[in-house]
């Protein structure tokens, strides 16, 4: 996990293997304004604004981590089923989607996943 000496930020070193304990299965998108706007409807979610790109199938941006745990809590209670952020470590390694750890990774975007999946290591 992290990036070698010479890429990536100072927080982003050393490199080091970091082993995923547990199954787990993530969302192939990031979380959409739609998707949002249902929770923000409900009166479960703040309404954030969308910088003039528009609602609808957009990524939702905007959103702080408080933000994004009253989502997941929203979403567990109306779809019944467990769900919860991706650790920094499960969302790397869904990020880089097998590719060598020197390749840069975006910022993480709001993604969820349910507690089902393959084990995973990060070396």
């Amino acid at each position: 996990m992290g990036s070698d000496a010479s890429v990536g930020e100072d927080n982003e070193h050393p490199q080091h293997e970091v082993t995923i304990p547990t199954p787990f299965a993530a969302g192939m998108h990031e979380t959409t304004f739609a998707e949002w706007d249902a929770c923000v409807a409900s009166g479960a979610c703040p309404d954030v604004t969308d910088n003039g790109w528009g609602h609808g199938s957009q990524p939702v941006i905007n959103v702080s981590w408080n933000d994004a745990q009253r989502y997941v809590t929203w979403l567990k209670r109306v779809t019944g089923k467990r769900y919860r952020l991706l650790t920094e470590a499960e969302w790397e390694y869904a990020a880089r989607a097998g590719r060598p750890l020197s390749t840069h990774v975006e910022t993480p975007k709001l993604c969820l996943m349910n507690m089902r999946g393959t084990r995973a290591t990060l070396r």
